[in-house]
């Protein structure tokens, strides 16, 4: 890993020619500071994007700006690090702005870091929306792992994003079947959707019934707007457990003794 201070980031920020972590530093102010990242981040540099990060913020009392858009991130460990040093900005009062990351990026640092400021259109302050090209109507399906106290390995968290059409519920259950991390708990967040569609609680139903008859839960997390079609249509149809915060669903899914809850008992 390097860290510079250079006049200005280098316009392409593709990190160094072997793909090793890079950090770049840029003083924008007085007192705040442009920080990008690029290359490979995994578990033997997260130390040292730690260590960057935190001087960054200490040097910089009016905040800094992130950019993550060309950081290839290989394990959990640099994803935890941003939480980490989310949490620390906002316990410092020290704003840190997500100026670009990849939208699994920045959904994760929006669902599982602490709370933050919403701009004019509702959405999250240093956050952008998901980019989709004009007119184009679909879904994403993506992950993250995330520490866990008491879960060795983490919890894999699946994202689901945009909105489900009756022509996609084929493409969205091969999506879901693809993301399975094979854990007896799946954890599915739907706060990026932007409703939740027929299409959409048929194809999470049914997964709830299929992981149910296979001894394992399925366990979606966002607000009763979303998981409220769901716990109707899953009265019939199997477990499933619903939480409106991540971090319940986490505890949840990371002990062995989790209870499934029924789909009658609603949203946790």
């Amino acid at each position: 890993m390097t860290t510079s201070t250079d006049p200005e980031i280098p316009r392409e920020g593709r990190g160094l020619p072997d793909g090793t972590m890079d950090v770049t530093v840029l003083r924008e102010g007085p007192d705040t500071a442009a920080v990008r990242v690029t290359g490979a981040v995994d578990v033997d540099c997260a130390d040292e994007l730690r260590r960057a990060l935190l001087a960054a913020l200490d040097a910089s009392p009016g905040g800094i700006g992130l950019d993550v858009a060309r950081a290839s991130f290989r394990d959990c460990s640099g994803l935890n690090v941003l939480l980490d040093v989310e949490r620390e900005a906002a316990e410092r009062r020290r704003p840190l702005r997500v100026t670009a990351a990849p939208p699994a990026v920045r959904r994760l640092l929006e669902v599982a870091g602490p709370p933050v400021a919403a701009d004019a259109d509702g959405l999250p302050a240093g956050f952008a929306a998901p980019a989709r090209p004009e007119g184009r109507r679909g879904f994403d399906v993506s992950r993250a792992r995330l520490e866990v106290p008491d879960a060795d390995d983490g919890v894999w968290v699946v994202l689901l994003e945009g909105s489900v059409e009756p022509q996609d519920r084929s493409a969205l259950r091969h999506a879901l079947d693809g993301a399975d991390p094979g854990t007896p708990a799946y954890v599915v967040e739907l706060g990026g959707l932007t409703l939740m569609t027929p299409a959409a609680t048929a194809v999470l139903s049914e997964l709830g019934r299929t992981l149910s008859g296979r001894g394992r839960r399925l366990l979606l997390v966002g607000p009763h707007r979303l998981t409220g079609p769901v716990v109707q249509h899953s009265r019939t149809s199997g477990f499933v457990e619903f939480h409106a915060h991540l971090d319940r669903a986490l505890l949840s899914a990371a002990s062995p003794a989790g209870r499934p809850v029924r789909a009658d008992e609603g949203p946790g």
